[in-house]
């Protein structure tokens, strides 16, 4: 993570830069397995288009959150005022 911006890849693809300021939504979300359930965090653009999905086992991820928060404090309020969607 930068100040203004992060990198995010994709399985075994290359890593890409993302600016934190084209965050324009922030959602917590539920994903089960059958036995596992998974809570992601997943972030938009303004168009709609996906920037990253993480999830809460990732390692690092409440240090991301805690830096996303500071940067996006608006969309990440928002967020945890929603909560986890199902």
């Amino acid at each position: 993570m930068y100040d203004r911006h992060y990198d995010v890849k994709s399985g075994f693809g290359k890593f890409r830069r993302r600016e934190v300021d084209d965050i324009h939504t922030l959602s917590l979300g539920k994903q089960s397995n059958g036995s596992v359930t998974f809570i992601s965090l997943t972030a938009w653009n303004e168009q709609r288009k996906k920037q990253f999905m993480v999830f809460t086992n990732y390692r690092g991820f409440s240090e991301f959150t805690a830096w996303l928060g500071e940067r996006r404090p608006e969309q990440w309020a928002e967020c945890e005022r929603l909560g986890v969607a199902d």
